[in-house]
C-alpha cells in the first residue's frame, strides 16, 4: 500500500525554518573546500609578496620571469619567511603592502586583478 506524501502543515513548516535541503548542503561544502584553497592561495601570496621585497624586488612581480639565480634567492627568502607564525606573517605583509605597494604616487590601475 502506497501513502502519498501530505502538504507540510504549518507546525511543520515552522519547525523546518532554518534548515537546508541537500542540495543547499553540497553548495556549503562545496564553500568550504573553495575557503581552504582560497586561505592556501592567500597564505602563499603573502609570503612571496614578503620575500619579493626582502630580495628587493617589488612585491606583484612575477617570480616566473626571473633569471634561475634570482628565483634561488627567492625561494631562499620564501622558506625564511614561512618559519614566521601567521600573525607575523601578515604584519609583515601589511607592512610591505603600506610601504611598497600602497603608497603614495602609485597609479594602482597598472596592478593586475585576480579572481
Amino acid at each position: 500500500m502506497e501513502v502519498e506524501p501530505q502538504p507540510l502543515n504549518e507546525y511543520e513548516t515552522k519547525m523546518l525554518e532554518g534548515t537546508i535541503n541537500t542540495t543547499q548542503l553540497l553548495e556549503i561544502e562545496k564553500t568550504e573546500e573553495q575557503y581552504i584553497v582560497d586561505k592556501r592561495r592567500e597564505y602563499i601570496t603573502k609570503v612571496k609578496c614578503i620575500a619579493l621585497n626582502k630580495i628587493g624586488k617589488h612585491p606583484l612581480l612575477n617570480p616566473s620571469t626571473f633569471r634561475q639565480k634570482e628565483k634561488k634567492q627567492l625561494i631562499k627568502a620564501m622558506e625564511e619567511v614561512m618559519t614566521l607564525t601567521e600573525e607575523e606573517i601578515t604584519k609583515q605583509f601589511n607592512e610591505v603592502c603600506a610601504d611598497e605597494i600602497f603608497c603614495e604616487g602609485i597609479d594602482y590601475s597598472l596592478y593586475p586583478i585576480y579572481k
